[in-house]
This record gives structure tokens, C-alpha cells and sequence, in this order.
């Protein structure tokens, strides 16, 4: 002990870090304000003198019953605690007395070592000395947490029940009291039963120890959850603040108890309207197959500084960058975007989406369903997941999850196969990563980290500033702004065309994971030129979600919230210079499965469109075939009479002539392969025409000015037939 009390890291008793207990932190939204409808979570510091003595003996009952009677260690508790983890090999069983709970919560870490019980211990003995039992107790009743991001007595009973901690019941007391071990887990609003269970628990414990007779202890045990009262509409609105608070105590490394009661300023980049109309997008609840609610949450980040502007969550668990399978919504960042960063794609590269086996792995399609020959661009808007693999498979598994880490998405060694091209990860992806993957193709390639935290500072100091401005460069520009440009298809006729009408330029893609009985995680993550963003349903596999709820579903929550996000609509995406469009030939795709640009003389309905970067355009210019050629008319005169040579005439075309208005049908003859007719009538001089028609149409033609002149010199009729070609 005395080596622990000689090291320089030892903690010191602190009365200012006491009475900071008084003090509470402020979270500010991104034009300043203090975030009081959310910050309620706090409450006021409540005295125990405006308690009720039950509450006060439910929480001393539950976790330190000898709290008036020791000074500040439990000797006995020490001892039974320090026997049951020798014979269990661990550290598992506590001792903490309140006294030790507060000052845990007010100078150390959550770290169990050696030195840190120690450490606690002198406080603990500092602070009884300090420090009269009804100070000590009220101290911890304000800065104890009850789950919902509740923290102090106060704060918790205007949570749960709509009243002051001064009108708890009984039973109410007790209920708090119990929640302290596990608080979402004993939950009145999420684990009603548990709740109670464990309510009645602390009830049998105060009349154990004479605090309640048995008609009270009775009566309380008979008393109804009114779940009416919970603060539900304050819980949704301090999702935000609940996640911001998460992050700071991380950017801090410090427990939540020890954040929000000291004076912190937290700047974060939180912004109300949007937030409102994130929140209405979310209002519709979807059902699990048993009939509960779905966990449900969304993010809105914006572009430029990677700030969570607004976010969403419903859940009975603790939501905060979840980590989940998230499906084909990791195929833009781990395949599509890494392959053509790498050129080894175009978005009309030629690929075969069929029944594939990869050395015992063999991928299915949606249904069940598959295309044949297609492009890379309807391979990502249709979610075909042979062809994905395919892609994977050929840039290899190494070079995706190069990019995956360059973009914030952690994997491990169980994640070296080609199943992490269809979203199967066996840690899971973070949602919060996947979100800044996104967020890195809306930045044209350079990626930054998403967070809700702009700025802390505690007594005029600042210990935290977001880097908002520079980034780490993942894709090439040309490679983002291609993949980009394919997403747009997902939300123009792909499978998150619910976004097809949305009047400005969005790009995104669905992702779907599940079991047998149904899915388990639906989504949808997509940008515009201001925000990025995603929405995600999830459920667990022993209860899932209804096949039909796809990451479709999760689209139409984004087109909610962007129909009412914006007053003025978000610009298109800019082309980068080096990204040219090219007009491709149909017949060469199809039948050769290859790609070469399209002739001059190519038709409109036998070529199409797509875009390339300029020095990875296809160099092959497509052949017409001969029977595709239109047929050629020559014309010379032998003995004045018109011979008209039709080089590639079809069995279905038909040589003409016009004159003065007149059409005539012309003979036709062939002799060793060679077209031609003998226009025997043209006797006037001027101007005849000779087509060709296919089915009443002209398909070639050429204007002959006929002039009947004799000439017998027979050295001269070369160069009279050749005057006239």
C-alpha cells in the first residue's frame, strides 16, 4: 500500500471534485444553444432532506445495508467478496459501499487493478472524514445512473414516472433502487416483468431489514407499472444528446458519471430542423413476427465536417454505433469502388451473373433470381450478388479490406474470404463506419471520421477539437465519382428506386441480412451533395423481421426525411474533368460479351451510353457487319443507256427510279455475284433519282444528271464513264 501511495499516479482527494457533484455538464447544439429539451437527463440537484426516508432506505437496502454503521469499508462485505473470487478465479464479485461507489464515480477509472482498489480505499476513508452520511448519500443519489441516459435521482423519476424524485411511491423507490445493477436490463419500459421481479426484491430487503412491515412491503408489491407516465417523447429527443454523451466520455476516457457532473461545455453538431424531420421520417414502427417492435435507428452527417447533425434511435438496447451484418450495403466499399480504383472495372464492364460456385462458397441472388450478361452499373443497381463476388474474387480479398481499413471499417482475420462481399462480417460493421464509408464517396474519395462532438472544454480550456476540415484520401476522384454515379441508378431504377422522383441527385444503396424465419437487418445508406446518410431496422434472429422488410423499407424512410429536410434542394454532382461519356455499341456486348465504341453510322436503339475515365476507355471501335451495311449505288452510262450497280442489296429491298414525279420499279439482275439494272427508258434529259426502299422506305439513294450524248470514240468512253461516277 504504501508503494501505491508514493506513486506519482495515485489520485488525491479533491474537494473541488466533490463539489463539482453540484456542477453540471453543458451540451450545446451547433449555433450555440444549450441543448435543454435533450439535457433534461441531468435534472436539478435534488437534497435527500425533500426525499422520502423509504426512498432513501430502498437504495441504502439494495447497496450498502450497513452504509450507517461502517466507516466507509464494509469489512465484512470486503471479506465474503474476496472469498468468493479466490474460489472463482476472478474479479467478479464487488464489495463497493456507497461511499466507495461515489468516489469511483468522482476521481477514478473503470480499470480493476491492484493499485486502483487501493486508491479507492484512502479516498473512501477521506471522504467519511470529510463528509457526514447524509452528504455522502445525497452526493451519490445525484450522480448514480438508471439507465435512458438518466442520471441522478431526479432525473430518473421524471423519466420513468413524470414526477419529482420528492413523489416517488414506495414501490417507485424500490424500483429505482433495484435498476441500479442492470438498468436496461430491469427496465420498466423495455423488461417490465424483470422490473418487477427485481422491484420486489428490494421490497423483501427493506422489510429484512426493518426499514417496511409487511402490509407495506404487501401493498407495494401489488402496485401497477403505469407506462403512460414514462417520458417517452423525451426519450426519442435525447437520442442525440444520448449518443453525443457516449462519444465525449470516450474522447475523454472517462466514465459518464464523472462527465456529466463536472461543468464540461460539449459543442456538438446538432441541428434542430433537421433533426425534426429525421425524427418524423421515423415515426412509422415496424413490427418483428412476434409483434414487438423493431429496433430502428437513423444518422444525418454532414459532408463537409463529418458532424452528426441529427440522429434517431429506438431501441431497447443501447444502439450507439450497433455493430450488424449489414449486408449489400458494403458492396460499393468493398468491391465496386476498390475495383475501379484499381481500373480493373468500368461501369459497363461485361459481367455474368449466374449460379457460381468459388471453391465451396456459392452465393445466391435475391429469389433466387439471375441476369446472365450485364453491366457492372446493373450488377450494383439490381444487387447481384454472384456478380460482386465475381469482382471481389478477381482484385482479391487483401486489396478490399486495404480499403476498407483506409476507410475506418475495422475487420478481422475471420473476414479474409470473398462472403465480406455480400456484408458477412464476424465481428459486424459498425454503423457509424459504414456511414463514414459513404461519407467518404460524397467527399469525392478522402475520407473523414463521423462524430457528434465538435469541441469540449472544461473551465475555459479546450481538451477537444474535431478535425472538421482535412482528410485522409482513400479513392481517386474519377473512381469515387464513377461509384458515385452508379449509386445514383440504385435510387433510379434499382433497388431503391422508391427514390426515383426525388427531384435532385441521390446516391445510395439498399443492404438486407437475415436468417430462414425472416431478416434481421434492413438498410439504406446514401448522399446528396450536402448530407450523408443512413437508416437501418434491425431485430434479433430468434425473433426477426418479416421477409418483406428489405432495405427498401429503409429507402422510403430516406425519402421521407429528405422531402421535408430541405428548403432549398441540394446541387447535382459535379463530373470530374477526366470522366468522359462514350456511346457503346449493343450487338458487341451482347454476342461477344465485349465492349467497343459504336460507329458513326450506328443507330440510336443499337448502342448505349456510359461513362469511363478518359484514359480507360474502351479502344476497339465496333465493326459493322456486312449484312448491316446499307447498299451502294454506282451509276454509268454504256451506249447513253443508264447501268445502275446496287453493291449490297438485300432479298427485301427493291431498286427504283423517279423522274418528273414518277416512280418505276427497275429490274434487277445478277451476274457472278454483281447487282445491277439497265435503265433502257431514261430518254430525257435531267435529273433521275435511283433508291433503294425496304419496306416503303428509302434506304439508299443516289441524284443522276442524265444527258443523252453519242460517242462513238471508242478511246473516249472511259473517261465519259468515269465523268459520271
Amino acid at each position: 500500500m504504501i508503494a501505491c501511495v508514493t506513486d506519482k499516479d495515485f489520485v488525491k482527494f479533491d474537494a473541488a471534485k466533490m463539489n463539482e457533484n453540484r456542477k453540471k455538464a453543458v451540451f450545446k447544439d451547433s449555433q450555440g444553444q444549450s441543448m435543454e429539451l435533450d439535457a433534461g437527463k441531468q435534472g436539478k440537484y435534488v437534497s435527500v432532506s425533500e426525499l422520502n426516508d423509504y426512498t432513501l432506505n430502498a437504495f441504502v437496502s439494495t447497496e450498502d445495508k450497513r452504509f450507517y454503521r461502517h466507516h466507509g469499508l464494509d469489512l465484512k462485505r470486503i471479506g465474503s467478496a474476496l472469498i468468493k473470487n479466490i474460489f472463482s478465479g476472478s474479479y467478479k464479485e464487488g464489495a463497493s459501499t456507497i461511499t466507495q461507489q461515489l468516489v469511483k464515480n468522482t476521481f477514478l477509472t473503470n480499470k480493476k487493478t491492484l493499485k486502483r482498489k487501493v486508491n479507492e480505499m484512502f479516498l473512501t476513508l477521506k471522504v467519511e472524514q470529510e463528509y457526514s452520511k447524509k452528504e455522502i448519500l445525497e452526493m451519490y443519489l445525484n450522480t448514480i445512473y438508471f439507465g435512458a441516459n438518466a442520471y441522478g435521482i431526479e432525473t430518473a423519476s421524471k423519466t420513468y414516472f413524470g414526477k419529482s424524485a420528492s413523489e416517488l411511491t414506495l414501490a417507485e423507490s424500490a424500483g429505482l433502487a433495484g435498476m441500479l445493477k442492470a438498468p436496461n436490463n430491469y427496465s420498466p419500459v423495455y423488461n417490465p416483468d424483470k422490473y418487477i421481479s427485481r422491484r420486489n426484491l428490494v421490497l423483501n430487503l427493506m422489510r429484512e431489514n426493518g426499514f417496511i412491515d409487511d402490509n407495506l412491503c404487501e401493498a407495494a408489491k401489488e402496485e401497477k407499472i403505469d407506462l403512460s407516465a414514462v417520458d417517452t417523447r423525451a426519450a426519442t429527443e435525447k437520442s442525440y444528446l444520448d449518443a453525443a454523451l457516449i462519444e465525449a466520455c470516450l474522447i475523454l476516457n472517462s466514465k459518464q458519471e464523472q462527465m456529466l457532473n463536472k461543468p464540461y461545455i460539449v459543442k456538438t453538431f446538432y441541428d434542430g430542423g433537421l433533426q425534426a424531420a429525421l425524427k418524423s421520417s421515423m415515426n412509422t414502427e415496424v413490427k418483428t413476427l412476434s409483434g414487438d417492435s423493431a429496433s430502428r435507428c437513423a444518422y444525418v452527417v454532414n459532408n463537409i465536417t463529418g458532424g452528426v447533425t441529427s440522429y434517431i434511435g429506438y431501441s431497447k438496447y443501447n444502439i450507439y454505433n450497433i455493430k450488424r451484418q449489414v449486408g449489400s450495403a458494403i458492396k460499393p466499399l468493398a468491391v465496386y469502388c476498390p475495383a475501379l480504383d484499381l481500373k480493373a472495372i468500368t461501369p459497363a464492364t461485361p459481367v455474368l451473373d449466374e449460379k457460381t460456385d468459388f471453391d465451396g462458397y456459392s452465393p445466391n441472388n435475391f429469389n433466387d433470381k439471375y441476369y446472365g450478361w450485364t453491366t457492372m452499373r446493373r450488377a450494383v443497381a439490381d444487387s447481384m450478388n454472384t456478380a460482386a463476388v465475381k469482382v471481389l474474387n478477381s482484385i482479391g480479398v487483401s486489396a478490399s479490406i486495404g480499403y476498407l481499413n483506409k476507410n475506418g471499417i475495422k475487420t478481422s482475420e475471420q473476414d479474409r474470404n470473398l462472403s465480406i462481399a455480400l456484408g458477412s462480417f464476424y465481428n459486424g460493421v459498425s454503423l457509424q463506419e459504414l456511414l463514414a464509408g459513404y461519407l467518404t464517396l460524397a467527399n469525392s474519395g478522402v475520407y473523414k471520421s463521423v462524430g457528434f462532438v465538435d469541441e469540449i472544454s472544461l473551465n475555459g480550456k479546450v481538451l477537444y477539437k474535431k478535425n472538421t476540415e482535412n482528410g485522409a484520401r482513400v479513392f481517386r476522384a474519377e473512381s469515387a465519382y464513377l461509384m458515385t454515379d452508379m449509386l445514383k441508378t440504385v435510387a433510379d431504377s434499382g433497388t431503391a428506386k422508391v427514390l426515383s422522383d426525388i427531384g435532385f441527385d441521390v446516391a445510395g444503396k439498399t443492404g438486407t441480412a437475415g436468417v430462414k424465419s425472416g431478416n434481421t437487418d434492413a438498410l439504406f445508406c446514401g448522399y446528396d451533395t450536402r448530407n450523408t446518410y443512413l437508416f437501418w431496422l434491425g431485430a434479433e434472429s430468434s425473433d426477426p423481421l418479416g421477409s418483406e422488410i428489405t432495405g427498401n423499407v429503409s429507402a422510403r424512410m430516406a425519402k421521407n426525411f429528405l422531402e421535408s429536410a430541405y428548403t432549398t434542394l441540394p446541387s447535382n454532382f459535379a463530373r470530374p474533368a477526366d470522366i468522359v461519356e462514350k456511346k457503346l455499341d449493343k450487338k458487341t456486348f451482347s454476342e461477344k460479351h465485349a465492349l467497343a465504341v459504336a460507329g458513326v453510322d450506328c443507330k440510336q436503339n443499337e448502342a448505349f451510353t456510359e461513362l469511363f475515365e478518359i484514359d480507360n476507355c474502351p479502344a476497339v471501335v465496333a465493326e459493322t457487319p456486312e449484312n448491316d451495311l446499307p447498299p451502294e449505288i454506282k451509276i454509268v452510262c454504256e451506249n447513253d443507256i443508264p447501268v445502275i450497280f446496287a453493291d449490297n442489296l438485300k432479298d427485301n429491298q427493291r431498286l427504283f427510279r423517279e423522274f418528273e414525279g414518277k416512280e418505276t420499279k427497275l429490274k434487277t439482275e445478277e451476274i457472278d455475284g454483281v447487282v445491277f439494272a439497265t435503265d433502257k427508258k431514261a430518254a430525257e434529259n435531267g435529273i433521275y433519282a435511283y433508291y433503294v426502299k425496304q419496306d416503303g422506305k428509302i434506304v439508299s439513294n443516289v441524284e443522276f444528271y442524265y444527258k443523252k450524248v453519242r460517242i462513238k470514240e471508242k478511246e473516249n468512253r472511259k473517261w465519259f464513264e468515269n465523268w459520271f461516277w
